[in-house]
């Protein structure tokens, strides 16, 4: 699998991880990680706008 595909798939994870159950490890994980998951959403639409 290539790197382009891991950012997407980890906030997928995160985002099955947290919607059941709530563990604060995990909870301040993904925390830490939104302003990254931002910056990769913003990205992404961005591009999309550009092919349309």
């Amino acid at each position: 699998m290539t790197k382009q595909f891991l950012p997407p798939l980890r906030i997928v994870d995160h985002r099955n991880l947290t919607v059941h159950t709530y563990n604060e490890e995990l909870a301040l994980e993904v925390f830490q990680q939104l302003l990254n998951y931002l910056n990769l959403i913003e990205k992404w639409l961005k591009q999309i706008v550009q092919r349309f």
